[in-house]
C-alpha cells in the first residue's frame, strides 16, 4: 500500500477527487493487483497488520518506535483498499497481536504441507527467510511489472548464504526501520562472513573465541541482545490463525460492485477498463426507434431532453449519428434522416417557445445549422450548468459530468467506439442504447442540477449569459473568419526572424547554447549568471 501511495512521485502534489477523497494509493494498489491477477493461481490471500501492538512489543517495548506517522491522505484510503478486495472477492486477513508477515509465513507453511507451490509478493526483504524449494518470494522493484524472483539458488547468488541463514543475518544486522538494533558494528558484509564461517548464531556464540579483534567482544557483550533480535526478526510459521487453505480459493470478482466503487471514487481509467471487459452486460436499455416522418409528431412534446450524438469529438468534422429524445412518453431514438425529411421535427427544433434541455448547446446548435435548422427553445444545458457549478468541467465527456452528480448508468464514449486507430462504429443496437442512456440521464438529473445552480445564486449566469452566449459562439464557429493567408505567412517570417535574433542574444549572454524552452536548463543558466 505504501508503494502504491508513493507510486506517482511526491504524494503532496496529488489532488483529491471531487468528494475530497484521495485515491492515488487505491488506484495504484488496484493496478498492482490487476497485474498480479493475470498470473495462473489457485488460491490467494492479502495479509494485513491488525494494529500497532503485537507480541513483539511485549518482548521489546520500543519495537518500531520512531517510525514516521502515517500521512492522513494515505490513512483515509486503507478502508477503500480493503473494500476493493472485498468486492473483487480477493481474500484478506488480519489477526490481533500478529503481523502480516506471520500470516504469510503460516499460510505458506500450510500451502507447502498440502502440496502447493507458494508465491509471495512483497517489497519486504524480511520475507526472504521463507524461501525454499516450494516457496518463491517475488520482491517488487517497480509495482508488479518488475519483480526480482528469489528462489533458493537466486538467494545464494545474491547473499552467498542459504535462505535459512537469512534470519541470523537479519538478527546480526538489525533493522533500523523496526528499531531492532542488532550487534553494533556488524553489517551485512561482516554478517555474511561470520555465517559462512559458523553457519548460524548458536554455533557462532559457542565458538566466539575463534573470532578475532573487537568483533569478539561485541558478540560476547551483546549475546542476549542478539538472541532477542533473532526472536524479533523470525517470522512465525505457526501463528494461531482462524483460516485455512479452503478459505483462500480463487473467485470471480463482483463486477457490479467494483463498478459501483470505481464510480464513487471517480477512478475513471479503471472504470473504462472494467466496463470494456463487461461491455455486453452494460449496454442494454429500453428505447423506441423513430425512423419515419409519420411517427415522430406524437412524441415532440415540450420539456423534452435531446442528445445529438456524433462519432468524433470534433463536431465540425462529424455529422449527427442519431438523436436521443426523452420525455414523459419514454425514450426514443430519432434517425438522423428525419432532420431533413420531417417537417414536424424541423418546426419542433426551430420553435423557441417549445422548451428543450440539451447537453452541449453549442455543439448541437452547429450540428443543426449544418442541416439549415435553427435550434431554439433551449432552457437548460447540462454541460454549461456543470461548468457554471464547477469550472473544471469544460470539455469533459458526458460520463464524467454525470458522475459528478452521482449518476452512473451511462458508458464512456471510448467504451462504445474505442479510440485511436481502433475507433470504429459499433453495432446499431449498442449505439442506440448508448445514446438512450445519455438522454435518459439528462432528463432525470436536470432538475437536480438546476437546484444546485439556483442554490449557488447562478441562475442569471447560466440562463441569461452562458446559454445565449452558446448561440453566439456557435454562429462564430459555423461562419468562421476570413483569413489573408499571404499576410499570415509574412507575419510568420517576421516573427521567426525576431525569435531567432532574441535566441542568439540569449545564447550570447549565457555564454552557451541550451534549450530555452526547458525550465530546468533555463534555471541552471539563471543561477549560474
Amino acid at each position: 500500500m505504501y508503494r502504491a501511495y508513493y507510486g506517482q512521485g511526491d504524494p503532496t502534489n496529488i489532488k483529491p477527487n471531487s468528494k475530497g477523497i484521495f485515491t492515488n494509493a487505491v488506484s495504484n494498489f488496484i493496478r498492482m493487483l490487476n497485474h498480479l491477477l493475470k498470473e495462473d493461481y489457485d488460491k490467494i490471500l492479502v495479509a494485513f497488520d491488525a494494529g500497532k501492538h503485537t507480541f513483539r512489543h511485549d518482548i521489546q517495548k520500543d519495537y518500531k518506535a520512531g517510525r514516521a506517522s502515517m500521512p492522513d491522505e494515505f490513512r483515509m484510503q486503507i478502508a477503500y483498499i480493503k473494500d476493493y478486495l472485498k468486492r473483487a472477492n480477493i481474500n484478506q486477513y488480519e489477526i490481533p497481536l500478529y503481523e502480516a508477515d506471520d500470516i504469510v509465513g503460516t499460510m505458506a507453511e500450510q500451502g507447502k504441507k498440502e502440496g502447493f507451490h507458494v508465491d509471495i509478493y512483497s517489497s519486504d526483504k524480511d520475507l526472504l527467510q521463507l524461501i525454499d524449494d516450494e516457496v518463491t518470494v517475488h520482491l517488487t522493484k517497480r509495482g508488479m511489472s518488475e519483480l526480482e524472483d528469489f528462489t533458493p539458488s537466486h538467494f545464494e547468488e545474491v547473499y552467498s548464504l542459504k535462505p535459512s541463514q537469512f534470519i541470523d543475518l537479519k538478527a546480526m544486522m538489525g533493522d533500523k526501520s523496526d528499531n531492532i538494533s542488532g550487534v553494533p558494528g556488524i553489517g551485512e558484509v561482516k554478517g555474511i562472513k561470520y555465517l559462512q564461517q559458523f553457519n548460524d548464531i548458536n554455533n557462532l556464540l559457542e565458538n566466539v573465541n575463534d573470532i578475532k579483534g573487537k568483533d569478539k567482544d561485541k558478540f560476547i557483550e551483546n549475546k542476549d541482545l542478539l538472541l532477542q533480535c533473532k526472536t524479533m526478526v523470525t517470522i512465525l510459521r505457526d501463528a494461531p490463525l482462524h483460516i485455512n487453505l479452503s478459505y483462500l480459493d480463487k473467485k470471480e470478482p463482483d463486477y457490479d460492485k467494483l463498478i459501483e466503487l470505481y464510480e464513487f471514487l471517480e477512478l475513471n481509467s479503471l472504470l473504462k477498463e472494467i466496463r470494456k471487459e463487461k461491455k455486453d452486460d452494460y449496454v442494454s436499455f429500453d428505447y423506441k426507434v423513430i425512423d419515419n416522418p409519420i411517427d415522430i409528431k406524437s412524441i415532440l412534446l415540450p420539456n423534452s431532453s435531446l442528445i445529438f450524438e456524433t462519432f468524433d469529438y470534433n463536431y465540425h468534422k462529424s455529422d449527427v449519428l442519431a438523436i436521443g429524445l426523452r420525455n414523459k412518453l419514454g425514450t426514443f431514438i430519432i434517425k438522423k434522416e428525419l432532420l431533413e425529411e420531417s417537417i414536424d421535427f424541423k418546426m419542433y427544433l426551430n420553435d423557441s417557445d417549445n422548451q428543450k434541455s440539451i447537453y452541449d448547446y453549442k455543439k448541437s446548435y452547429v450540428l443543426c445549422k449544418k442541416h439549415n435548422l435553427n435550434l431554439s427553445g433551449i432552457d437548460f444545458d447540462m454541460l454549461l450548468a456543470a461548468y457554471v457549478i464547477n469550472p473544471s468541467f469544460t470539455k469533459n465527456e458526458f460520463k464524467n459530468v454525470a458522475a459528478a452528480f452521482e449518476y452512473y448508468d451511462v458508458s464512456y464514449d471510448e467504451e462504445i467506439y474505442s479510440k485511436g486507430v481502433k475507433k470504429t462504429m459499433p453495432e446499431e443496437n449498442i449505439l442506440f442504447s448508448h445514446i438512450s442512456k445519455k438522454v435518459n440521464c439528462l432528463y432525470l438529473i436536470k432538475n437536480k442540477i438546476k437546484e444546485i445552480v439556483s442554490s449557488n445564486g447562478q441562475d442569471d449566469l447560466l440562463y441569461n449569459i452562458e446559454i445565449p452566449l452558446a448561440r453566439v459562439l456557435g454562429d462564430m464557429e459555423f461562419e468562421g473568419i476570413t483569413v489573408d493567408r499571404n499576410e499570415l505567412n509574412i507575419q510568420r517570417e517576421e516573427l521567426s526572424k525576431g525569435i531567432s535574433e532574441y535566441e542568439n542574444k540569449i545564447y550570447e549572454l549565457a555564454g552557451e547554447k541550451f534549450n530555452i524552452q526547458s525550465p530546468k536548463q533555463l534555471g541552471v543558466i539563471l543561477l549560474r549568471n
